[in-house]
């Protein structure tokens, strides 16, 4: 299990507790960030096919708000998964998440897609 290996990758001055705690953190952290970027992009795709206002154009602030939204449920996640558990934080994990909020805020901001 997840806990276990990071159990056994941290230093012996912690407990398992913690250390379960620690996991259980960056766990919920990520649910909710998952959460609040299908949120934002379900928004956005809402936006940028007319519900609403059905014959202006899309509102470019309300979208900027939406890639705000989705850079941060991308970045706090991460952020907590690199300070509660940084000998577990997996770089090309980290970058495959980055690309794909990258590729959200791109398409929801219109840029070259």
């Amino acid at each position: 299990m997840v806990a276990d290996e990071v159990a056994a990758s941290l230093s012996g001055h912690e407990t398992p507790g913690v250390t379960g705690a620690r996991v259980a953190a960056v766990v919920v952290v990520g649910a909710l960030g998952a959460l609040c970027a299908l949120g934002s992009l379900v928004a956005a795709l809402f936006e940028l096919q007319g519900f609403g206002d059905r014959d202006g154009d899309p509102d470019a602030g309300y979208l900027a708000v939406q890639a705000a939204a989705l850079g941060l449920s991308v970045a706090l996640p991460l952020m907590t998964w690199r300070l509660l558990l940084p000998r577990s934080f997996s770089l090309p994990a980290a970058a495959a998440v980055v690309a794909a909020g990258c590729l959200g805020i791109a398409w929801m901001l219109g840029v070259g897609l």
